[in-house]
C-alpha cells in the first residue's frame, strides 16, 4: 500500500503489512504512462562531437575526440556503438578514441520506451531491466539459444576493402566477417576462408579506436568475461585490431581511499574491508597511449585479459581459493562467524523475453520472460588469492594482502552470501610464520617473502619498472607508486 506523509499519501514510497525482510527482493509491477523520450543523447553527443570537429563555426575546434566512459557512461558508450552513432549525418566518424571502462558486458537502458538509464544489473536491484543484452563482443558472434548472429560492430561493416581493419584471427582458425546479401534484408554468418559467400565485408574507417578496461569486480558481477568468449563461454574470442582489452587485475569496480575502511553506505554495508588499490596510475598511462594511437597510429600496449585456453579463465566452481581464516578482515562484530570465502552465484546475464515489439524497442512484457543465463567465467587466482592474468600492479606482483573484485553483504542487511555491489576485498598477509600457524592460514607470510622493508620497496619498484617498459605506467609516477607501497608496508605491518 501506499505510505503517508504528512500532507497525504506519499507516493515515492510503498509499505508492506509486517515490514520488509532484509535481503529479500520485492518487486513492485505497475502500469505506466506518458513516457519521456528516450535515446536523444545518443544524437546529441554524436552531433556535438560532429561539431567541435567539422562545423567551421566552432568555439574550440577540435581536431580528435576522445570519449571516457566508466560504470554507466561506459555502457552508453557500447550502446552507443551497437546502434551505429559513431556514424555522423555527414557520414563521417565522430569519435577517434573510446576509453571503455568498467562497463562489463553490458550496455544501457537508453534507447527503448520507459527506459530507465540508471538501470544496471546490480545483484539485489534492477533485475530484469534491458541492460545486460547479447551481443556482447565486437565481432560477430551466434546465440546458439536462438541462432542469431550479431556483434557489437555490425553497423560499421562495409564492403569497400579499402576502408578497414580486418578481424584479428579467432582461436580456431582464420575467421573474416561475410553477409550473404538476399533482396532488402542481410544476414551475418561466419565463415572460413575461401568458402562461397556473394560479398565479404570489413569493418570500416568509422570504427574508432577502444580500449575495454575491467577491474576484477566486473567479472563476478557485471558478466565482464562475456566481451572475450564466445557466448556459451567455450572459448576465447580475441578483440579486434581497432580495439584492446585489459583486465585490471586486483580492483574493485570504483577504488577507495587508502588506507581501508568499513562502507558507511548502509545498502553497501560488507563483511570485508574494501579493495584499496588504486586505478589512477593505470588510467594515466592508458589515456597517453590512446592519443598516441589515434594522432600517430603508434600502437597501445597489447591486451591483457585471462583466458579459458591457458586456464586463466574459469568456471566459479574451478577457482583454487585459498582457505584464508575466518575473521581475518571481518568488519561486523559478529566476525568470528565469518569464512572467506568467495561468493557463490556469479552474475549472469539473463536472456530476457520483453514481448514481440522488443524488435522495436517497445516493451510489453513485465516482469519478461526469464531463459537460460550467459556463462559467466571468472579470473582464475595464485596461492595468494590473487589473480593471475590481466594488467597487475606492484601490489599483486610484490603482494602484502590478497586482493579480490567480490564482497559480501553484513549479515545486518541479509543475504550473506551475496556479493555486496560495487566493492571488493582487502585480506592482509600473515605477517610472520607463527602468525600463520596460529590462524591457519595457508599463505606465505611477509616475514618469509621479504626481509625488510627496504627489500620489499626494492621489489616493488621493479615491478613499477616493468609496467613502464610494457606501457602500462608512465615513468613519472614510479615515485609516486613507491610511496604508496611503502605506507602499505607501514599499515599491514604496524
Amino acid at each position: 500500500s501506499q505510505s503517508s506523509g504528512p500532507t497525504g499519501p506519499d507516493l515515492s514510497a510503498i509499505r508492506l503489512k509486517g515490514g520488509f525482510e532484509p535481503g529479500k527482493i520485492y518487486e513492485v509491477v505497475y502500469r505506466a504512462q506518458d513516457p519521456v523520450i528516450a535515446g536523444l543523447g545518443f544524437a546529441a553527443v554524436r552531433d556535438f562531437v560532429s561539431y567541435l570537429k567539422r562545423d567551421g563555426n566552432e568555439l574550440a575546434p577540435a581536431q580528435r575526440v576522445h570519449a571516457l566512459g566508466i560504470s554507466q557512461s561506459g555502457r552508453f558508450l557500447r550502446h552507443f556503438l551497437l546502434e551505429g552513432f559513431n556514424t555522423d549525418e555527414a557520414g563521417k566518424r565522430a569519435i577517434d578514441g573510446m576509453f571503455i571502462h568498467v562497463a562489463g558486458a553490458g550496455i544501457g537502458s537508453f534507447n527503448h520506451r520507459f527506459a530507465q538509464p540508471s538501470r544496471d544489473a546490480q545483484p539485489t536491484t534492477a533485475l530484469f531491466y534491458p541492460t545486460d543484452l547479447f551481443p556482447f563482443t565486437d565481432a560477430p558472434q551466434t546465440e546458439p539459444e536462438t541462432g542469431k548472429r550479431a556483434g557489437l560492430l555490425d553497423r560499421y561493416l562495409t564492403s569497400d576493402s579499402t576502408k578497414a581493419p580486418r578481424l584479428n584471427p579467432l582461436p580456431g582458425g582464420e575467421e573474416v566477417a561475410k553477409r550473404q546479401v538476399r533482396g532488402t534484408g542481410a544476414e551475418h554468418r561466419s565463415t572460413r576462408e575461401g568458402a562461397s559467400t556473394n560479398q565479404e565485408l570489413r569493418y570500416s574507417e568509422l570504427l574508432p579506436k577502444v580500449f575495454h578496461t575491467n577491474t576484477s569486480y566486473e567479472y563476478w558481477s557485471r558478466a565482464g568475461s562475456l566481451i572475450h568468449t564466445s557466448p556459451d563461454g567455450k572459448r576465447d574470442v580475441a578483440p579486434m585490431e581497432n580495439a584492446r582489452i585489459y583486465l585490471l587485475a586486483g580492483l574493485q569496480h570504483f577504488s577507495r581511499a587508502f588506507p581501508p575502511t568499513p562502507e558507511t553506505e548502509p545498502s553497501l554495508a560488507a563483511q570485508h574491508l574494501p579493495n584499496p588499490n588504486p586505478v589512477r596510475w593505470f588510467w594515466r598511462a592508458l589515456f597517453v597511449a590512446m592519443d598516441d594511437w589515434v594522432r600517430e597510429e603508434k600502437a597501445p600496449p597489447e591486451s591483457r585479459y585471462p583466458k579459458i585456453a591457458d586456464g586463466t579463465l574459469v568456471r566459479r566452481e574451478a577457482l583454487k581459493w585459498p582457505e584464508i581464516p575466518k575473521g581475518s578482515t571481518s568488519t561486523i562484530t559478529s566476525r568470528s562467524t565469518i569464512v572467506a570465502t568467495p561468493p557463490t552465484r556469479v552474475h549472469e546475464a539473463l536472456r530476457l523475453d520483453f514481448g514481440p515489439q522488443w524488435k522495436n524497442r517497445i516493451l510489453t512484457k513485465q516482469p519478461p520472460g526469464v531463459g537460460k543465463p550467459f556463462p559467466a567465467l571468472v579470473p582464475q587466482v595464485n596461492d595468494d588469492g590473487n589473480e593471475i592474468a590481466g594488467v597487475r600492479l606492484p601490489q599483486l606482483e610484490v603482494p602484502l594482502a590478497t586482493y579480490t573484485g567480490w564482497n559480501l553483504r553484513d549479515l545486518q542487511i541479509g543475504m550473506p552470501n551475496e556479493r555486496v555491489s560495487f566493492l571488493g576485498s582487502f585480506f592482509p598477509l600473515p605477517k610472520t610464520k607463527t602468525d600463520a600457524e596460529a590462524a591457519g592460514d595457508p599463505r606465505e607470510p611477509i616475514s618469509e617473502r621479504y626481509l625488510s622493508r627496504e627489500e620489499y620497496l626494492r621489489k616493488f619498484e621493479k615491478a613499477a619498472a616493468e609496467l613502464v617498459a610494457a606501457g602500462y605506467l608512465l615513468e613519472e609516477d614510479i615515485n609516486a607508486l613507491v610511496t604508496r607501497g611503502g605506507e602499505e608496508w607501514d599499515y599491514v605491518m604496524k
